[in-house]
């Protein structure tokens, strides 16, 4: 029994005869062998994002309505706040993150800033309510303001209403983010911090080399404009990052978007730029059909890992192992570590699928068939990097392979 779950005898012979228990993985009565045996599905019950249960890590779960309007769920099960950059449809009316709050045209509630809200905005030189008191007019300027005396709570009077010098006509010291370009100082200013955007949090046009992807306009920004690099001297892509990731999963991932979603956060969290899906098949879907490629795959430490998904693919080997983390640190000695530095992948070498070892779809591990995933292994460049020819129950806590798209 593995888990509380029969599974065919003919089954674990074949398993165990392709050597899939002897570096830590499941065994017949549901533990592990060796010393550094994987987790099964006695020890953990993973979520399954979308089934309207809360469970494991998810901070929420509303099932079908993750993600709609209105719904305070995210589609990744991780319940929306104001503050994460991220406008919550029907819930919130912008979110630029840590930019929200005093000065910002987004206050820290979400609501778009306005005079009166009690919130000084980047056009308003003071805010205290709809009708002002008696140093704050009800227009959101302080009382005096332009008589060339400097009186509390003005931060400065320079007597004029020439709003692009040192002292703008709201009385408050010229600043970056205020809405209003300094003259001689400033190269832009849009009213808010956001680097990604055209205006950087610098107040200067965005360019390439300046260190910032400016959305919609560039793929990458290495902060630098050399050649030979991920990044051309133009900002587009010119090499795809792959990783494998950090945190190990049971098969219930989610699907592929479950396991795409898991790809992206923790580049987002590690700071690696781009877009990620997982390598990863479901019987249906493979990286031939899912992934947007034609590029030079590389690891972080910028060795090579193949020339292009099509070569990869054709050859079925790979350069250099994909052996380093989205936070470019190394995986233990396969040897040393056993099952730990397996990975989830339903794909042959050429990137067909290897059958119905997909934990249904890499959603189940309930033990409804099929109960194992196909596998690969990490410090592999041969046929056993996405296909070591066994498999593992779905409560195994395996890796994932994470490949950058093209945008």
């Amino acid at each position: 029994m593995v888990g509380g779950m029969r599974r065919p005898l003919a089954a674990l012979i074949l398993l165990a005869a392709a050597g899939c228990f002897a570096d830590g993985g499941p065994t017949v009565d549901g533990t592990a062998s060796g010393s550094t045996g994987g987790t099964t599905l006695a020890d953990v019950q993973p979520a399954i994002c979308g089934d309207g249960a809360v469970e494991g890590s998810e901070e929420c779960d509303e099932g079908p309505s993750n993600g709609a309007e209105g719904s305070s769920c995210r589609a990744s099960c991780v319940r929306h706040a104001c503050g994460d950059g991220i406008v919550a449809p029907g819930l919130e009316e912008c979110d630029l993150g840590a930019f929200n709050g005093e000065g910002s045209a987004c206050t820290a509630t979400c609501a778009v800033e306005v005079c009166g809200d009690e919130s000084v905005g980047p056009m308003e030189s003071c805010d205290d309510g709809p009708v002002g008191s008696a140093t704050c007019t009800g227009e959101c300027r302080f009382v005096g303001c332009g008589d060339g005396v400097v009186s509390a709570p003005e931060e400065c009077d320079d007597g004029n209403t020439v709003e692009t010098d040192a002292c703008t006509s709201l009385c408050r010291a010229a600043r970056c983010g205020d809405g209003v370009v300094q003259d001689g100082v400033e190269g832009c200013d849009d009213g808010n911090l956001d680097p990604g955007d055209a205006c950087t949090e610098l107040c200067a046009p965005a360019t390439c080399g300046d260190a910032r992807v400016h959305r919609g306009v560039e793929e990458c920004d290495d902060g630098n404009l050399s050649g030979g690099d991920q990044c051309s001297p133009v900002c587009s892509l010119a090499q795809l990052f792959v990783f494998a990731t950090s945190i190990r999963y049971s098969g219930a991932l989610g699907g592929l978007d479950g396991a795409d979603a898991k790809c992206q956060a923790l580049a987002s969290k590690a700071g690696v730029q781009g877009t990620y899906r997982a390598w990863l098949s479901d019987g249906v879907e493979t990286p031939a059909t899912r992934f947007k490629h034609g590029l030079p795959y590389i690891r972080l430490d910028k060795k090579p890992v193949a020339q292009s998904l099509d070569a990869m693919i054709e050859a079925g080997v790979l350069q250099n192992p994909i052996s380093l983390t989205e936070n470019n640190e190394p995986l233990g000695d396969d040897q040393e570590c056993g099952a730990i530095n397996k990975v989830w992948t339903n794909l042959r070498r050429d990137a067909t699928p290897i059958g119905e070892l997909d934990c249904g779809g890499w959603t189940r591990v309930d033990g409804v068939a099929p109960q194992d995933g196909g596998i690969g292994v990490a410090h592999r460049t041969g046929q056993a990097w996405t296909d070591e020819q066994c498999a593992l129950s779905c409560g195994s806590l395996l890796r994932l392979y994470c490949f950058q798209q093209m945008p």
